[in-house]
C-alpha cells in the first residue's frame, strides 16, 4: 500500500458498513469485526481516522484497526502499510503480537522517548526491554515444548503398562470371585485370615 491509508478504506475492505457521519465524522459500523456485535457499538471517526468498540472495547487508530484485523503486532501493521518508511530491521521481540505478549505476562504498549533521555541512552534502553521480552518469549516456547514432550512421554508409556494393569486388575478380580473349600466367596479380609 502507498500513500496516506485511511480507516474507511480498511473498514469498507473488511465489509463493515456504517452510518452517514454527524458533523464531527462520527458514524456507526453495522458490527464489529473483533468481537462480532452488531448492535451498531463500534464507533468510527472518519475525520480523525480512529475506532472504538464500546463492546470488546477495541480502539485505535488505522494502524491498530488493521493489526487487530489481520492478527498482526503493532510493528508489523505498520510496515505492512508503510513498507518504505522503515528504515531499521525489526528486533524478533516487535514481530510478537499482542496475544503472544499477554500470553508470557506483558503488557502491548508503545515506548516512547522521555524527553529528558540522550538518544543514545533511548536506544540502548529500548534494545534491552526488546531482548528481555524476546527473552522471556523463548523461554515461554521452551517450556511449551519440554511440556508437551514430557507430557508425550508419560502418555506413551500408560499405553504401553495399560495391558499390563489390565491383566493385574483381572487377576485381583478374579482371586476376590475365587470360591472357597466349601463354595462360599468370603471377602478379603477373611480369606487372608483362614490362609493364616
Amino acid at each position: 500500500m502507498s500513500g496516506l491509508v485511511r480507516l474507511s478504506d480498511l473498514a469498507a475492505s473488511a465489509g463493515l458498513l456504517w452510518s452517514r457521519p454527524n458533523r464531527r465524522g462520527q458514524a456507526k459500523a453495522d458490527h464489529c469485526p473483533f468481537c462480532g456485535d452488531r448492535k451498531g457499538n463500534l464507533e468510527l471517526n472518519l475525520h480523525k481516522d480512529v475506532f472504538h468498540c464500546w463492546v470488546c472495547d477495541s480502539k485505535g487508530g488505522v494502524i491498530s484497526f488493521y493489526a487487530k484485523l489481520h492478527g498482526l503486532s503493532d510493528m508489523e501493521a505498520k510496515q505492512t502499510l508503510y513498507p518504505r518508511h522503515r528504515t531499521r530491521p525489526l528486533h524478533p521481540a516487535e514481530h510478537l503480537t499482542n496475544a503472544q505478549l499477554q500470553s508470557i505476562g506483558f503488557l502491548p504498549m508503545r515506548i516512547q522517548k522521555p524527553t529528558s533521555w540522550s538518544m543514545s541512552a533511548w536506544l540502548a534502553y529500548r534494545k534491552r526491554t526488546l531482548d528481555c521480552v524476546w527473552q522471556a518469549w523463548c523461554e515461554h516456547e521452551q517450556d511449551e515444548r519440554e511440556t508437551t514432550e514430557r507430557l508425550q512421554r508419560l502418555f506413551e508409556q500408560a499405553s504401553q503398562r495399560l495391558p499390563e494393569w489390565r491383566y493385574e486388575h483381572d487377576q485381583r478380580v478374579q482371586r476376590a470371585q475365587a470360591p472357597t473349600e466349601n463354595g462360599e466367596n468370603l471377602p478379603r479380609t477373611q480369606t487372608g485370615a483362614s490362609e493364616r
